[in-house]
Formats: C-alpha cells, sequence, structure tokens
C-alpha cells in the first residue's frame, strides 16, 4: 500500500482535492493508510473512511466526476450533480 500511494503523491494526484474517502482495505487497516499519506504530505483536506466503499459485500459506489458535499460534522456525502459523458440532459 505504501508503494502504491507513494506513486499517487509523486504522480500529483492529491492536488487539488478537497476531500479524501478511505474505503475498506484488505490487510490493512485505514488508520494505516492515512498514517502512510501523513508521514509524505500535508493533509491540508479531510480524510474520511467510508467501510461500504471497495471490495465488500454490501458496497455503495460513488460516480466519477459527481459534485458532491461532504459533511465531516453530520458525516454525510450528498450528491449534488452528476453527468454522464454523452448524455444530454
Amino acid at each position: 500500500m505504501d508503494r502504491y500511494l507513494t506513486q499517487w503523491i509523486l504522480a500529483g494526484k492529491f492536488k487539488g482535492i478537497k476531500a479524501l474517502i478511505l474505503g475498506d482495505f484488505r490487510g490493512i487497516r485505514s488508520q494505516k493508510v492515512y498514517d502512510i499519506l501523513a508521514s509524505q504530505m500535508e493533509l491540508d483536506f479531510p480524510v474520511v473512511h467510508c467501510p461500504y466503499i471497495g471490495h465488500v459485500a454490501n458496497k455503495i459506489t460513488l460516480p466519477i466526476g459527481a459534485e458532491v458535499e461532504l459533511n465531516t460534522d453530520r458525516k454525510q456525502l450528498l450528491i449534488r450533480k452528476m453527468s454522464f459523458p454523452g448524455c444530454n440532459p
């Protein structure tokens, strides 16, 4: 996991993000993933854990490119707007 996260950090994949949602990881706790991130970069955005995202039986799927609102106080994620390439509303 450390190697994968390091690649993403060096490639700039976390630049400009407003929040990060960690899903369920096999064989590693999300706190360890957070610790790896925090040791390699400044986390100036909220990082939350959702056990229903990832390779689990009862999972939710988050649409890529959707506009969302993450409320960390309420532990709530609202999908505000979704767009599908090639589809006209």
